[in-house]
């Protein structure tokens, strides 16, 4: 029979290092923004924002999404706003989205990560309206993103 000793300690662990972050959530809200903005904190940053409520993540959605371009995070910063309610996330996520793809040139890369976490959040509308920019695009990889979405985007 496995032992259930190590996941106490763990339990034990995890509740020593989030009360201080509780104590002061304005202190801790602004450390944790500045250090998932550095390459080297971010893995750390998103397991520990997976082990606190998803309201610690509510005012870093910005940052959360950043990681979701980066291929070695997305899975882990898509499942991060997945914890958030629907109706709490959708606005900040599709304001996000819109943003990123208004910030410049089309770029395939944003496209699609930014197209795989609509289709993993289940914003299909948000979905459909990113296939139609990425089918005006003049740029062919964007619009190959359009391709690869056209039968998702019409759940």
């Amino acid at each position: 029979m496995m032992s259930l000793v190590p996941l106490y300690e763990a339990l034990a662990l995890v509740s020593r290092q989030t009360t201080p972050l509780e104590m002061a959530p304005d202190n801790a809200q602004c450390a944790i923004k500045e250090a998932i903005r550095s390459p080297v904190e971010q893995p750390e940053i998103l397991m520990l924002l997976e082990l606190l409520p998803y309201s610690w993540s509510l005012p870093l959605v910005p940052e959360v999404m950043d990681c979701a371009e980066n291929a070695r995070y997305a899975d882990r910063a898509r499942a991060l706003l997945g914890r958030i309610p629907f109706a709490k996330a959708r606005e900040l996520v599709a304001t996000e989205v819109a943003r990123r793809l208004d910030a410049g040139p089309d770029d395939d890369w944003v496209f699609r990560r930014m197209a795989e976490l609509l289709d993993y959040l289940g914003y299909y509308e948000e979905l459909s309206d990113l296939v139609r920019r990425a089918d005006a695009s003049n740029d062919p990889d964007t619009r190959d993103v359009g391709d690869d979405y056209r039968s998702i985007d019409l759940r």
